[in-house]
This record gives C-alpha cells, structure tokens and sequence, in this order.
C-alpha cells in the first residue's frame, strides 16, 4: 500500500507544477509558493523526475503483486503520456 500512496504522491506532484508553471507570475504577485516557483528554471526536470518516480513506483507494485499483462501494458501507456508531457512541457508555460 505504501509504493501505491508514494506513486500517487509523485504524479501529483508532476501534474500540479505542470499547472503551476503557469500561474508562475500571478504566484509571485499574490505570495503562493507553488512548486514551479521553488523548482524555478528546473520545474520542467522536476517533472520528468517525479513522473519516473511515480513509473518505478507502480512498476514496483506491479512486481509485488505479480500483476499480469493488462496492468504491464496499462502501465506503458500511462509512462508514454507522461514521458510526452515531459518532452512537450516548457519552462515558460
């Protein structure tokens, strides 16, 4: 349970800077100290960095569990979506 709970972690993570990069100035205007703010010209890193966690994670589960097929493929599809959120994700968005 607890690689799950870790994994959840880091894809929330990866998904909310995504979001914070671009709020990035109305964050410094009104004090938010998102994560894109902390990261700074590295968020985009951060993101890949936290969406490979999250892959480890789930493949970890996914040996723990001995989980077929379905979930090994359900699984690359989901690392394929986030490796093109990386390769596509800006500093300046």
């Amino acid at each position: 349970a607890w690689l799950l709970w870790e994994a959840v972690v880091l894809w929330t993570l990866g998904f909310d800077t995504v979001y914070a990069m671009a709020d990035r100035k109305d964050d410094i205007k009104v004090g938010v100290r998102s994560a894109a703010l902390y990261f700074g010209p590295r968020a985009a890193d951060a993101v890949g960095l936290f969406y490979l966690g999250t892959v480890l994670l789930l493949g970890a589960v996914g040996i723990n569990l001995g989980l077929n097929l379905a979930y090994w493929l359900t699984l690359g599809i989901a690392a394929a979506g986030w490796a093109w959120q990386y390769r596509t994700l800006r500093d300046d968005q």
